[in-house]
């Protein structure tokens, strides 16, 4: 029993070590997307003069984007299902205009 539980204990800290590696790699994506950073070669700019405080990774808005990219990019589905899936858990941010005024200025800012 205890070699199958050390195998197991393991297997989940790959697993865990993936997903914490691919939340990184998301939040720096869509951070990189709100600053203008190069992104396959373009440098993304911002014409709508719109001004993003910088947040912690532990803010509401900053772990909502996170959910966002994170079932964007594994679910590939379309952006009101994921929206309509993330309510539940994310309801903060659509209830208060502070956090959702947020939101919408760094999607506003994504889209160039």
């Amino acid at each position: 029993m205890p070699a199958t539980s050390r195998k197991r204990n393991k297997g989940k800290d790959r697993k865990a070590k993936k997903l914490e590696k691919d939340r990184v790699r998301i939040n720096q994506l869509w951070r990189g997307l709100i600053r203008g950073d190069q992104h396959k070669g373009t440098t993304i700019q911002c014409h709508h003069g719109l001004v993003i405080e910088p947040m912690s990774d532990s803010h509401p808005v900053s772990i909502f984007m996170d959910a966002f990219f994170t079932n964007w990019h594994d679910k590939q589905i379309y952006v009101l299902e994921i929206l309509k899936d993330l309510f539940p858990s994310h309801h903060g941010v659509y209830s208060s205009d502070e956090y959702r005024n947020m939101a919408i200025k760094i999607f506003t800012r994504m889209s160039y």
